[in-house]
């Protein structure tokens, strides 16, 4: 990619994929589309494992699990979805806004996706009025307690420690408010009401990019193995030449790309809730 070339009038005329915004527009939709798509996947194997596992422990925790993520994995990739689809479209420019190319279609169709199960509204107040607080908040704690034994061990990392320690801190943010839901919900209960969906947002940024971080680990060891194999050294100029190799710096990137300018949404998102600002309440429509 020759970026250097924007400065130059008379440079020849490149694909659009060689610039910059089209290239960041890009990697949010792959980020995107491979996390909820990982997402989905792990709801579909926990659901597999409380139908047909017969070890009774492993049968609750899935189960357990699976209730608590079910609003997440309805809401979460529907938004996205639709996120996705529009931003293929600013992809293509005018020619995306053609009916006859297709992106415009999908985009609409994506649309109906956050409301079929009810609106994503509705999956939040399930989020945040039940399922957060079913079992005494048993649910919610472990899932917690696990997501942090996961980034207590991959911030030790060679790599990728620097991504589990912004992971930490987006867990924070959202342990932070789930806390103060819990706490408030008595006396001021429409806080959490108000609050439900950027929070449901939040909490689905954290764990797709916990389950892209574990992708990413599982990348690095494979094309480490590999280059091993090999005898390279060079990983970029191997990924060229190497189509697994390829697959696994991908998904190294990936991981990076999600973590590094998407999950910061967290912290737009905490600084809002902790305004408690309740003007939409006091609006005449």
């Amino acid at each position: 990619m020759h970026v250097l070339s924007m400065k130059d009038p008379n440079a020849p005329r490149v694909p659009i994929v060689e610039h910059p915004d089209v290239r960041r527009m890009l990697m949010e939709m792959r980020a995107m589309s491979e996390g909820i798509r990982a997402l989905v996947y792990h709801a579909a194997r926990l659901h597999s494992l409380a139908e047909y596992t017969e070890d009774e422990a492993e049968h609750q925790r899935a189960s357990d699990r699976l209730e608590f993520l079910t609003p997440i994995v309805k809401a979460y990739p529907t938004d996205r979805g639709f996120e996705i689809a529009t931003m293929a479209i600013q992809v293509l420019g005018g020619v995306g806004y053609c009916r006859e190319y297709g992106v415009e279609q999908y985009c609409r169709d994506a649309k109906i996706s956050s409301i079929y199960e009810g609106t994503n509204g509705v999956q939040a107040l399930d989020l945040v009025g039940r399922k957060m607080t079913m079992k005494g908040g048993r649910l919610f704690m472990t899932f917690m307690t696990e997501l942090s034994a996961f980034i207590d061990e991959a911030t030790g990392h060679e790599a990728l420690g620097g991504l589990a320690a912004d992971l930490g801190a987006a867990r924070d943010k959202v342990a932070n408010i789930a806390m103060q839901f819990m706490q408030q919900a008595g006396t001021d209960p429409i806080f959490p009401v108000l609050s439900a969906t950027p929070f449901l947002e939040a909490l689905g940024h954290v764990i797709v990019s916990k389950l892209l971080l574990e992708q990413a680990h599982i990348a690095y060891a494979k094309q480490k193995a590999l280059m091993a194999e090999k005898g390279v050294t060079d990983e970029e100029a191997f990924a060229k030449d190497n189509d697994d190799a390829a697959f696994y710096y991908n998904k190294k990137l990936t991981a990076r790309f999600f973590i590094k300018n998407i999950l910061p949404r967290v912290d737009a998102i905490a600084a809002r809730i902790q305004t408690r600002d309740e003007s939409c309440l006091k609006a005449i429509f």
